[in-house]
């Protein structure tokens, strides 16, 4: 099962600049790009690094450690060394907040 949950206003998230948010225990990065927001995993797949740091241009992140790139819009790795896709959540916008469907943790 997965519940949507509001993580911020629309003001809080710079376009170019990735936000970190927590749903329970998960870390999630909610880019905002020219096309829109986006909700991924806010952790490299490579080698664990918070992509919180990363350059997005556009909807690519790179991670500021080993230089891994990845598509915000599906997860996809564009850019080696990273090889597993980032995972990604439904994003979306309701009047002025910024809302993220993830999985509903056990418990």
């Amino acid at each position: 099962m997965t519940s949507w949950h509001p993580v911020g206003d629309v003001s809080d998230f710079e376009i170019g600049w990735p936000g970190e948010v927590r749903i329970g225990s998960q870390q999630i990065a909610v880019h905002h790009t020219p096309e829109g927001f986006f909700a991924t995993g806010a952790i490299c797949t490579h080698e664990d690094e918070s992509l919180i740091d990363g350059l997005l241009e556009g909807c690519e992140i790179e991670c500021p450690r080993h230089m891994a790139i990845f598509d915000v819009r599906t997860g996809e790795v564009l850019c080696a060394p990273a090889s597993v896709p980032l995972p990604t959540y439904p994003c979306e916008v309701r009047d002025s907040a910024v809302w993220v469907r993830v999985p509903d943790e056990p418990g």
